[in-house]
């Protein structure tokens, strides 16, 4: 992911290298270190492609709280970059400032969706310890029927009224317990679904930079033909000039 925001890599210095094997190794804890040295280096230097660098790595760990604030900071540096950039870099750096702002935003959501399964998970954990106590107590009274079945009637009615208590609280968290887990499937629906907004604005992303490379190639292409038409202009003055004609004047020659 890192090479997308930065096809011209700062210059390689040791450090830098050291942090691009670290982040290739794809092991969590080395990849965290070329997240710190990332992060340095873009502190330290300014550059915004080692800012982008640190975000696409906090990404691939999924640490899409860190992630959010990096793609955030990135898209400011490139976008602070662009009055001050050279006229064929501007579409490049426009297109990683909204590459991103879309994984920024991407983070933003997918940072949301985990906090919300967190406390999902938190909320179906409660729920289980407290079946889970109920049945012991269910079970604890079942044994003291059990033991009581040949004592008093008016003791084993007072019993048998505390397990249909029991029971009908049993069931009352069996249906809370089921309401969370639909909507723990919701959230599921929720985020596949922003995944699969995420794959189309990466789309719109590539697509957007093949428009680029083409029009860049046609602008290429109209370059050439300009310089073409300049150099046989040039012919036809000098050809002229030796038959004693006048040289054309400077403004007619159209410049880029």
């Amino acid at each position: 992911m890192a090479a997308q925001f930065a096809a011209a890599d700062p210059p390689a210095d040791a450090e830098r290298q050291q942090a691009r094997a670290w982040y290739r190794s794809k092991d969590v804890g080395l990849m965290r270190r070329a997240c710190g040295v990332f992060g340095a280096l873009a502190d330290r230097h300014g550059d915004p492609r080692d800012r982008c660098t640190q975000a696409a790595c906090l990404w691939a760990l999924t640490d899409y709280g860190a992630a959010h604030a990096a793609f955030e900071s990135c898209g400011a540096h490139l976008d602070a970059a662009l009055p001050k950039a050279p006229a064929t870099e501007v579409a490049k750096l426009q297109a990683n400032r909204d590459m991103a702002r879309v994984y920024a935003e991407a983070a933003a959501r997918l940072l949301a969706a985990q906090r919300i399964e967190a406390e999902r998970a938190v909320e179906l954990a409660a729920a289980a310890s407290e079946t889970q106590r109920v049945l012991a107590d269910k079970s604890r009274v079942d044994r003291l029927l059990q033991q009581l079945e040949a004592g008093a009637h008016a003791e084993r009615a007072a019993l048998q009224r505390q397990r249909e208590v029991l029971a009908a609280r049993l069931r009352k968290h069996q249906a809370a317990a089921a309401q969370l887990r639909a909507r723990a499937d919701a959230i599921a629906a929720e985020n596949a679904h922003l995944r699969a907004r995420i794959a189309t604005l990466l789309q719109r992303v590539v697509a957007l930079e093949r428009q680029r490379l083409t029009d860049a190639a046609e602008l290429a292409r109209l370059r050439s033909e300009n310089d073409s038409l300049r150099a046989a202009l040039a012919a036809h003055a000098a050809a002229l000039a030796k038959f004693g004609a006048p040289e054309p004047r400077p403004w007619a020659v159209p410049r880029d």
